[in-house]
């Protein structure tokens, strides 16, 4: 198992766009684990050891897991009373509730229509964004009915991250970064610049490139540079206004705060 300790560290005001970026020195927490997957907007800490799900409060310490459906894929944290965890190679997402208890399992393999799904993430009003591999398209499932809302043409490249909220999702190809809202609208295309990861922010976008952090804000033409990491980092992570920056050894914690336009 790899060890973890979270650094809030101190760097200056950033400025993008109408936004800055307000770094802020924390006390460090140490972890041991196989993988971090994120802190809800309650607080809470989730992590993957084993294969196995945790999540860990000020009060108890919760855990799932299901070994039948092999590795772990994804968990989304949107919200964490209803988490979605996705199984990519057994074709299977699970919802659990807000203990980790099973609620929902869908396997996509024997619902009508079998659909081979790459991505899976929490959507609106029981529905989950799933990026269909068969016909390289973007759908919404409804879990209640089984019914697919397909949302888009065809991607002719392989799609190689997706991020979401409950309106808008967000496709990362090598040459582009695709932007849907859940009527299936293409809203932004960007150029993919060498990212490879996005993670969504209050319905703007992080974007990860090697050892850089960039910021793309809604209803601009393209990302800025937000920060400079001194080594590279593995993942990137977005909760409740914080970034958490994944590097072999530690995450980082970068507060995100809104500011008012600079004169």
């Amino acid at each position: 198992m790899k060890r973890y300790s979270f650094i809030f560290f101190f760097c200056s005001l950033l400025s993008f766009a109408q936004q800055e970026v307000d770094i802020l020195t924390r006390d460090s927490i140490t972890l041991k684990a196989d993988r971090f997957v994120g802190i809800d907007s309650f607080g809470a800490l989730y992590y993957i050891t084993n294969n196995v799900l945790f999540k860990k409060t000020d009060k108890k310490t919760y855990n799932y897991n299901n070994f039948q459906l092999g590795k772990i894929f994804s968990v989304d944290l949107l919200n964490p009373l209803e988490i979605t965890v996705f199984y990519q190679d057994f074709n299977t997402v699970v919802q659990l509730d807000n203990t980790l208890n099973e609620v929902k399992k869908i396997d996509f393999n024997t619902i009508r229509n079998f659909r081979n799904v790459q991505y899976a993430r929490t959507g609106i009003d029981k529905q989950f964004w799933i990026f269909n591999l068969d016909n390289h398209q973007l759908e919404l499932f409804d879990y209640q009915t089984e019914k697919v809302q397909t949302l888009n043409q065809p991607i002719k490249e392989d799609v190689i991250a997706m991020t979401s909220n409950y309106n808008f999702c967000w496709l990362l190809t090598k040459s582009k970064v695709y932007q849907f809202n859940f009527y299936g609208s293409l809203l932004t295309t960007l150029p993919n610049e060498g990212y490879i990861e996005i993670e969504q922010h209050n319905g703007n976008l992080l974007l990860q490139k090697d050892n850089e952090l960039w910021y793309w804000q809604k209803n601009t033409s393209q990302p800025k540079k937000a920060h400079i990491i001194e080594k590279p980092f593995l993942q990137l992570h977005h909760s409740d206004g914080f970034v958490y920056i994944y590097r072999p050894n530690f995450i980082e914690k970068l507060p995100l705060n809104s500011a008012k336009k600079q004169k």
